[in-house]
């Protein structure tokens, strides 16, 4: 778009010398734009492959999740099944008691932080592993969102939940939370924390 139409447009004259690229050229302008649709062919050939090869993976109830859950690590021998960390399970098997011996949510998130009980993502920064957080200076405090969470997670009961979001497109970066009757459920394919 903008080496056919908007610097044109603009007086601008293109010129690359690794792709041989001219924007003046106009037989070198045909080249590149069958080249972009060959380009967009492949780009697509390739997101459908990778999206066809995880949708097995899901089926099968294999992890494909970039980081494992709070209480798991991912195992070294086999990066799409979870093994149980017993430190953070201790933590999740606490936060599970503490809800049946009557704390509210909120009241246990202050309870955690009252007893300085690192949340999932200070204590995975803690043991140098990989997660992600949004927010950059990452709160070591726990929030009634972070032990909900936990509570309503059915990965602490052995399953496998996969295809909770996707993205439309490859060429988007949004993503598009799935309804629950479209997300993949695979029971038993890892030690659960919880009953």
């Amino acid at each position: 778009r903008y080496v056919n139409y908007l610097l044109p447009t603009w007086g601008v004259r293109f010129i690359s010398l690794v792709d041989n690229a001219d924007s003046e050229n106009k037989a070198n302008r045909k080249a590149r734009q069958i080249g972009s649709l060959v380009d967009q062919w492949y780009l697509e050939d390739v997101s459908a492959n990778i999206k066809s090869t995880l949708a097995s993976k899901r089926k099968a109830g294999l992890w494909v999740g970039a980081f494992a859950p709070f209480g798991y690590v991912k195992d070294p021998e086999n990066k799409n099944h979870l093994v149980i960390d017993e430190e953070a399970t201790a933590i999740v098997r606490y936060i599970f008691q503490s809800y049946l011996d009557g704390y509210g949510i909120t009241t246990l998130a202050r309870k955690l932080n009252q007893e300085g009980i690192p949340n999932p993502a200070s204590y995975k920064k803690s043991k140098g592993q990989s997660f992600q957080n949004k927010n950059k200076d990452c709160s070591k405090l726990w929030g009634h969102f972070s032990v909900r969470r936990v509570l309503t997670n059915q990965v602490y009961l052995g399953h496998t939940i996969n295809g909770k979001k996707h993205k439309p497109s490859y060429k988007s970066k949004k993503v598009v939370k799935q309804s629950k009757d479209k997300h993949i459920v695979v029971e038993n394919t890892h030690p659960p924390i919880v009953s």
